[in-house]
Formats: C-alpha cells, structure tokens, sequence
C-alpha cells in the first residue's frame, strides 16, 4: 500500500511496528541487496543495526529480512507476489520469564530471537479492479524490553484484505475508491494475562478525488474495535482529509 495515495492505517499499508518489529531508533544504519535474475522474480536481502547504540555497534544484534517476489503477467493483468521472512536478534524474554528475570535488558534469561514470516499479494483483475491481501505471524510466546521493563508482546499474527476501484464506469478515471478490512490476532499469552481480551478489527474507506494532473484530494474514514485488545474498549471511527500534491 501507499499512504500517500491510498490507505492511510499501518495495517493496510505494511506489517512493520505489527508483527515485524521496528528499530529502536527511527534512523539506523542499514542495507538492502536486491537481485533479478529474470523479469519474473526479484531477491531482496535487507539487513540493519537495530539497537539504541545502533551506530557504535553497528554488527551486535542486528535484524535481517530476505523477500522472494514474483510479478506475473495474467492474461495481460500484473501482479505481485511476496513471501517474506526475518530475524531480530535483539534480546527477547520468554514469557514464563516474566516475575523471574530482572528488569534489565541484559538479563541472562533474555537470550531468544524473534522470528517470523509473510505473504503479501496484490493482482489487477480488470481496468478498474486491483484486490490485495496481506497475511504475516511471528513468534508468540516472547517479551521486549521497552526501554524500562520487559513488555508481553501482545499479538503474533495479522490479515488484511481489500480492494481499490477506478472511477471508469463514473467517468472519473483518475479518482478511486478504496476499502480494506483486517484482524491482529492475539497471543494465548497475552489473552490468559489480561481480563476480556479480544483480537483487533480494522476497516478503512477512502475516496481519491484528482482536481487534476498534480492534485488530488481524499476523504477518509477508519473504524477500530477491540483497541488494545480490550473487549469493552469503544469503537474509534475517524474521519480525515488528505492532500497529495506532486511536484
């Protein structure tokens, strides 16, 4: 996904800061090495210092992703195909640990990786018609440190789906409309730890209006239940603009 043009919620647009875990910092020193061997597939090896200190030890506890896509042409349609794996070598705690270990990120018993995988599609069907779907799980028995405590990972797995429709058959072929809908799923952990937990739902539906070749305008709206993986928590409904201009 694109949040500039399309869906504005993370979920719809990458798995990163879900079940794919973020750096510690924003800016960390990274690498990708990307290899075509014909026009159908593409290799992606990503590799990145991940830790507070990610710029004195660039090589300790590092996070690694490698990606296999597949773009095929049918009957004249593209398509994307991605399967996806990674690895986070920082230091993560059991969850039986928890009330054993000491509140430090260096804590003996913190000596697991977090691992985990996904596929990512997206498929033209028609002029005006391209569906996607989004499906990735990590491990779901862990804890991260948070900077001060070791924090219950609270969901291991996440699916999304939807679609974007041309406005074609409205004589609005630079507008669109789109809609998606997806599930965080939560760990058995995190559910036996916590009063009425209760996995997240997510929809969004945006229209995209083109004023012209570098300006469009679009209307959004997003729906969230079960926020924080709490059952009794009140639906969020929200309702936003959105201004892309190309220069």
């Amino acid at each position: 996904g694109d949040e500039t043009t399309q869906f504005l919620n993370n979920i719809f647009v990458k798995s990163m800061g879900l079940t794919v875990p973020e750096p510690d910092n924003f800016y960390c020193p990274a690498f990708m090495l990307s290899f075509s061997p014909v026009d159908l597939v593409e290799l992606r090896l990503i590799g990145a210092s991940v830790e507070d200190d990610n710029w004195e030890d660039i090589f300790d506890h590092g996070f690694m992703a490698c990606q296999v896509s597949f773009k095929p042409v049918i009957k004249g349609r593209r398509g994307n195909y991605r399967v996806y794996a990674w690895l986070d070598n920082r230091n993560h705690l059991k969850n039986h640990y928890q009330g054993i270990a000491s509140e430090s990120y260096n804590d003996p018993l913190a000596h697991d990786e977090q691992r985990g995988w996904g596929v990512s599609i997206d498929q033209e069907f028609s002029d005006n018609i391209t569906a996607f779907a989004r499906y990735s799980q990590t491990d779901d028995d862990l804890s991260l440190w948070n900077g001060s405590e070791w924090e219950m990972i609270p969901f291991d797995r996440l699916w999304t789906a939807g679609m974007e429709l041309k406005g074609l058959p409205w004589k609005r072929s630079d507008d669109a409309i789109g809609i998606g809908y997806g599930r965080i799923l939560l760990t058995d952990d995190f559910k036996r730890a916590n009063t009425d937990p209760d996995d997240e739902e997510y929809a969004e539906l945006y229209y995209r209006y083109t004023l012209c070749e570098r300006l469009a305008l679009t209307l959004d709206y997003q729906w969230i239940a079960n926020a924080g993986g709490n059952a009794h928590a009140d639906d969020i409904s929200i309702l936003g603009t959105r201004a892309q201009i190309d220069f």
